[in-house]
């Protein structure tokens, strides 16, 4: 039991974590790259900055001549931004599980092209803040379904509710409202 306690004591465990964060960090500082060569259209070059074996392969047989990558499709690109979004979502909520507790940031906001979307941040203490979780088709501005969205996103990310100590909401009304239902939840 000692060797155990020894293992992740102190200096250990606080560089295990600063470790971690440092990771975590440059995973996301690799995220506006990803979004600019997507843009470009040149998908598979930038999976091949971080695949060894697709990095060999395009060397190998990627234009010979032209000097040009091939089209992906839209589906193909759409699956790829998802399955990115996913993976970054999923660690986001493995961190709030690690800390336990939470409060959430939720917003109803028009994007660019004026489509009104419910915003979901979720606050949990970490060295380096708060981490952006998702944004949701609005699905009204009452109370109860901006509740229901919340409640929904938490429990699709293995978040419970009960360890919420926190929530802010931007719409004063919906603020109102939605603090006399949680407490009456909690």
């Amino acid at each position: 039991m000692s060797g155990y306690r020894n293992k992740f004591s102190g200096g250990e465990y606080r560089k295990r974590k600063a470790e971690e964060s440092t990771k975590i960090d440059n995973l996301l500082e690799k995220i506006p790259k990803i979004s600019s060569f997507m843009t470009s259209s040149r998908t598979v070059e930038l999976l091949a900055e971080f695949d060894p074996f697709l990095s060999e392969h395009l060397k190998l047989y990627a234009h010979p001549g032209s000097g040009n990558t091939s089209y992906l499709s839209k589906t193909i690109y759409e699956e790829t931004i998802l399955l990115i979004q996913n993976k970054v979502l999923r660690q986001i909520s493995s961190e709030v599980q690690s800390t336990k507790y939470f409060g959430v940031f939720v917003d109803s906001t028009p994007d660019i092209a004026h489509i009104d979307q419910l915003t979901i941040i979720i606050r949990y203490v970490r060295v380096n803040g708060e981490r952006f979780s998702e944004f949701l088709p609005n699905i009204g501005h009452k109370a109860k379904y901006i509740e229901d969205a919340l409640l929904k996103s938490l429990e699709n990310n293995g978040l419970d509710i009960m360890n919420c100590r926190g929530n802010l909401m931007i719409m004063q009304v919906i603020c109102q409202a939605f603090r006399h239902e949680s407490k009456q939840l909690i």
